[in-house]
């Protein structure tokens, strides 16, 4: 029973003095060998050099005063059936102590099933944030065994080594993880089919917790490909495994023709809660499989290679565009720029109503632009420079002068300016993006064309000149131009 507030205590004086009564009555130790694994993991991470190591006590027996008796056990120990009033005074050292909580772990105190197992003896770690906290050397195998409450794991941008441990397929509760900036090795494992699968599946028949959410891994130095077995974390929302330069890709003494190399696997089609998908500057190869429309959630789909010169250094996916990119009516970012695509934009872009930014600069693409852009009323940024395609702009694109403020085409959609500035030259006509020395599969400078829309097809209709510039002529730099 709580013991009465007295009369004249203010209204928020008696929230905070029951919240306190609460968490004193709620508290719990933390199972001993979850506790074992934080000391453990604090050794192996060069703890005592850590950013923030607050309540790290690895010694607690030694700095939380005398030990009561009547337990007969040292700390950790096993939870007395006893008023807290009896415990022993070493629980303030305890990390699941709300009073002398360790820096960055969170816990949660039995008992609830889904998240504290079946033994409702002890607290469990739920939380472990430790981000940016300058912790070097590798993640105990047997970290996420023990571990394996944790809904919400952050050990990024530190200079944790070594491989992802296979067992965090065990981590049944887990709603986030990110291990991105580190110097992480090796596959993600198979094993992730696993994550989260205790709130994905709950037994009970009449709610369902989300399950894993977010998945980060990015600015790695990961191998391997994207395991198939990323089609079982159905509630994701968010996919990163952008800036891993040997992610997906065996290379190319292994698949002769880059098309068959495995790229991203087709199960990623049944990630439709995803919202985020980030691929950028990895190995991937192969072609993008058609099942990516599945993704009706999609919001950010970027894949965005680099290249040296003229060759792919990082991303060389291949192949067409696949039409069901319509089916994304959700997307607001596309980005497969610096890959290795060829073919034509399908014009089933133009269902892509939320859209406003498309990138696919420096690839292979062929063709003329898709009369689409009557479907794409909220576009502001579009470049297709630096592949292959020529004729005009389509007419569509007077739908959208309103909104867009950034075109990068090829020189080749300007016939109409030439034909209207009949055998001018017209160098630097808008707003130049980058110099000569910037490497591009076309020549000359990249120009923002956007001004240019509203006359463009002013132009078209009142020009007569038969024998225009050619581009080289007409807008490329010639020797002496200031």
């Amino acid at each position: 029973m709580l013991t009465q507030l007295p009369k004249k205590m203010g209204r928020h004086q008696e929230l905070l003095t029951l919240l306190l009564l609460y968490a004193r009555a709620a508290y719990a130790p933390l199972r001993a060998a979850e506790l074992e694994m934080l000391k453990a993991f604090y050794n192996v991470t060069n703890g005592a050099e850590w950013t923030n190591n607050e309540n790290w006590d690895l010694e607690a027996l030694n700095q939380c005063g005398q030990v009561d008796n009547s337990i007969g056990e040292g700390w950790p120990y096993i939870a007395p059936e006893v008023p807290l009033s009896g415990s022993p005074a070493c629980i303030y050292k305890d990390p699941c102590d709300f009073r002398t909580k360790w820096y960055g772990v969170g816990c949660t105190d039995p008992c609830f099933a889904p998240t504290d197992g079946d033994n409702c003896a002890f607290g469990r770690i739920t939380y472990l944030n430790l981000a940016d906290n300058n912790l070097q050397g590798t993640i105990p195998e047997n970290f996420f065994a023990e571990l394996i409450n944790i809904t919400e794991l952050d050990l990024s941008f530190n200079a944790l080594s070594g491989s992802i441990p296979t067992q965090t397929g065990q981590l049944r509760n887990l709603r986030a993880i990110s291990l991105s900036h580190n110097q992480l090795t090796g596959p993600i494992p198979t094993e992730i089919a696993q994550i989260g699968v205790a709130l994905s599946y709950s037994a009970m028949a009449n709610w369902r917790l989300p399950g894993t959410t977010h998945f980060d891994v990015s600015n790695n130095n990961l191998t391997g490909i994207v395991p198939s077995q990323i089609g079982y974390l159905e509630n994701l929302q968010l996919f990163d495994v952008s800036d891993n330069p040997n992610l997906g890709f065996l290379g190319e003494s292994t698949f002769a023709n880059l098309n068959l190399n495995p790229g991203l696997p087709a199960e990623i089609g049944l990630l439709t809660n995803l919202k985020v998908l980030k691929l950028d500057r990895c190995g991937f190869s192969g072609t993008i499989p058609p099942s990516i429309g599945e993704l009706s959630q999609l919001e950010h789909f970027l894949a965005r290679g680099t290249t040296a010169g003229l060759r792919a250094v990082t991303n060389r996916f291949s192949g067409t565009i696949p039409t069901q990119i319509g089916k994304l009516n959700q997307l607001i970012h596309f980005a497969l720029n610096d890959n290795r695509i060829s073919g034509t934009i399908p014009p089933e872009i133009g269902n892509m109503y939320m859209l406003t930014r498309f990138e696919l600069q420096e690839n292979s693409l062929s063709g003329t632009m898709p009369d689409a852009f009557g479907g794409l009323p909220k576009l502001t940024w579009w470049d297709t420079f630096g592949n292959m395609m020529v004729g005009d702009l389509p007419d569509s694109m007077q739908n959208i002068t309103a909104t867009l403020d950034t075109l990068y085409i090829q020189t080749e959609h300007t016939d109409v300016l030439r034909r209207f500035r009949c055998r001018e030259r017209i160098p630097g006509l808008g707003n130049i993006n980058n110099d000569l020395q910037v490497p591009s599969r076309q020549a000359g400078s990249k120009v923002n064309w956007y001004i240019q829309v509203a006359e463009y097809f002013n132009y078209k209709y009142v020009s007569a000149c038969v024998d225009p510039f050619d581009v080289e002529t007409a807008f490329h730099v010639l020797s002496g131009d200031v």
